[in-house]
């Protein structure tokens, strides 16, 4: 059985009748075919015939603009599609109107290397297995503002299929009607924004395997079936994540990522993750769960009992990162023995509701930290009921209610507890260095509110709104060592980079000579109070001029200043009971250039607002399209590989990055 879905492309054998294109895998033909470049408007495009796509692009670089196409008669290469682009055709539409009538007849289909750009239109499938707008076998597509309604089951209005591929969205109505139908299907790397997202009869999004969807500032909705959903009899849900062994994704980490917007979960689970490890982050999401009975769950990590092929049972349960940034919500969480669960709540979070490990119902074996809890010193979490977890790592605020949390060493943490908790934490680097750090927790109250301290002493998040166009740049560590009072002996190690392009200077000013420098700072220092000692390795970036730019340089010379100075410090400060050594060390760098191609550069940001998010990934996607050009400096913080060029590796390592799949930038592989 085909997971929900999966039929969106039309059948999975891949066959058809006759054959008009070269593109390895597609053997259907076409009512029109376009292989030369040109512009075609107000013109309508039809097609009757099974097996046969209205409209095919191939090869060619194509403009369509106010076209009317019409299919009524798939598989994963796009037959029966109403336009089908392959064989690395660059083709963007504006104003259409899409139709299909036939089973497996998608919208708008890419597949392979090609690349669709299309915008303001509406597409209308009503047969299964038709989604609206599709990709596979890796290819891209851009939609802006559309409306696209399915009515068939298995008929994902944003969807891809076997070989993945990119999808980006912005803007635009995207409704299903059918089962099995959810908004999204992602088997590739899908982002949406500011669009509405509706399945009236089935989950709303679904990820599957090594792929991801992030969405911001969506509405979504989902509302699955309880008895004709294909997966409905192993669970019911609105957000489905999990891997499904049918060789349509890679095995690997699934992603699922929601900043703002709302979250409408009808019927099931909110959240459901299965024979997958995965990564979900929630921000700032209005979240309402209409789900009123008993056994359903805003978060349930499981096994699965196989009969969908999705791994073996016992050992096909879940393991995910939950990270919940400024959101509030609610309902029950349950992980089962196979399963594990690492989850944050940071930045005021409030959590109201219950974590509780299960055994697994195919009596796998046990795993070791099924469900860890982190929350940070403004965030809180409300107890609805008993709870039973691993571990805790607790410098918010509990409200217990009368309710007791039990770790897994037997501990029972309630209102009333005198019982102390100890976490240790281990980080191995790159390196090989380690750190252990232990907090212990005072679990003491006398009160239904309480708030449970430990020194944390994990460092300060970068500062988004600093002013960049500051040449002196000014960085902070500070590395915390418990069980030790010495503080003479005390060693970290650091490393920094500075990406403190000058601001431009004056554009009077005689720019015939340029220079580019971007410097990296590695800090390896042993610091005590007798002895201090730095070593400090600057190497200079000399990165080429972007394409589009009309800097002369006939006559140019990369040359950079460098001053750096190492400063370091020891304190040893009384925390209660405890005695803990900070050592900070801090690092000033200036540098003076030249150079009328430097920026105050931040790596990412691409629209030049300040801050790196959602709307850079759009715009560097637009930029790889062709669509948009970039100024100097866009394009200097749009390579977020340092490679010298900028392409769809940046635009994918800058998405990654935008789900936290990539902790920092710059990022080379």
């Amino acid at each position: 059985m085909l997971p929900p879905g999966d039929d969106g492309g039309g059948s999975s054998s891949g066959s058809g009748g006759g054959g008009s294109s070269s593109s390895s895998g597609y053997t259907g033909t076409a009512a029109t075919t376009i292989s030369s470049d040109g512009t075609y408007s107000g013109t309508s495009y039809d097609s009757s015939t099974s097996d046969e796509n209205a409209l095919l692009i191939d090869g060619a670089t194509v403009t369509l603009e106010d076209i009317t196409v019409d299919t009524e008669a798939g598989d994963f290469y796009g037959m029966n599609a109403a336009i089908l682009a392959l064989n690395g055709a660059n083709v963007t539409i504006s104003g259409a109107d899409v139709t299909t009538n036939a089973s497996g007849g998608n919208g708008v289909y890419n597949y392979g290397e090609s690349v669709i750009t299309i915008s303001n239109s509406t597409i209308s499938t009503s047969q299964n297995n038709s989604g609206g707008i599709m990709v596979t076998g890796g290819g891209t597509l851009y939609a802006y503002d559309l409306d696209v309604t399915t009515q068939g089951s298995s008929a994902a209005a944003i969807r891809s299929d076997r070989g993945g591929g990119t999808i980006v969205v912005d803007g635009g109505i995207y409704t299903t009607y059918g089962y099995n139908s959810p908004a999204v299907y992602s088997t590739a790397d899908i982002t949406v924004s500011n669009a509405e997202l509706t399945a009236n009869n089935s989950e709303a999004i679904v990820v599957e395997g090594d792929n991801s969807v992030t969405l911001e500032n969506c509405d979504v909705y989902g509302n699955m079936d309880d008895e004709k959903g294909t997966s409905s009899d192993e669970n019911v849900h609105t957000i489905f994540i999990y891997q499904s062994q049918s060789g349509d994704a890679d095995e690997g980490t699934s992603s699922f990522s929601m900043k703002g917007g709302t979250l409408t979960s009808n019927n099931g689970d909110v959240i459901h993750v299965t024979n997958t490890a995965c990564t979900i982050y929630l921000s700032s999401v209005e979240i309402t769960n209409n789900e009123t009975a008993d056994g359903y769950y805003f978060l349930s990590v499981l096994g699965n009992d196989a009969s969908h092929g999705w791994g073996t049972a016992g050992s096909n349960g879940g393991n995910v990162e939950f990270i919940a940034d400024g959101q509030v919500f609610e309902g029950d969480i349950v992980v089962d023995t196979i399963s594990t669960l690492d989850m944050t709540l940071e930045n005021g979070s409030y959590f109201t509701g219950t974590i509780n490990i299960v055994e697994n119902a195919e009596g796998g074996t046990a795993v070791s930290n099924n469900a860890v809890v982190t929350i940070d010193e403004t965030s809180t979490w409300e107890l609805t009921g008993d709870c039973t977890i691993t571990s805790l790592e607790n410098y918010g605020t509990i409200i217990y209610n009368g309710y007791t949390i039990t770790l897994a060493d037997g501990t029972v943490l309630s209102e009333d507890s005198t019982s102390t908790t100890t976490t240790t934490t281990t980080t191995v680097t790159d390196d090989n260095e380690t750190t252990t750090t232990t907090a212990t927790m005072d679990a003491t109250s006398d009160s239904n509110d309480t708030t449970v301290t430990s020194e944390d002493d994990r460092p300060t998040p970068p500062d988004s709104t600093s002013d960049s166009t500051d040449s002196t740049d000014t960085t902070e560590t500070t590395t915390t060592a418990s069980g030790t009072s010495d503080s003479d002996n005390l060693s970290s190690e650091t490393t920094m980079t500075t990406n403190d392009r000058p601001t431009p200077p004056d554009p009077t000013s005689d720019s015939t000579d340029s220079s580019d420098t971007t410097k990296t700072t590695t800090t390896d220092s042993t610091l005590d109070s007798d002895d201090s000692s730095s070593e400090t390795t600057t190497t200079t970036d000399d990165r080429p001029t972007p394409p589009d730019s009309t800097t002369d340089d006939t006559n140019s010379t990369d040359s950079s200043e460098t001053t750096t100075t190492n400063s370091g410090m020891d304190s040893t400060t009384e925390t209660g009971s405890g005695t803990t050594s900070i050592t900070t060390m801090t690092t000033t760098t200036s540098t003076t250039a030249d150079d009328k191609d430097s920026f105050a550069t931040t790596i990412g940001d691409v629209n030049l607002d300040g801050t790196v998010s959602l709307a850079d990934v759009i715009k560097l996607n637009k930029y790889v399209s062709g669509s948009v050009s970039l100024t100097d400096e866009a394009w200097y913080n749009a390579d977020v590989n340092e490679s010298n060029s900028v392409d769809g590796d940046d635009a994918l390592i800058l998405l990654k990055f935008q789900v936290q799949l990539i902790d920092a930038l710059p990022y080379t592989e």
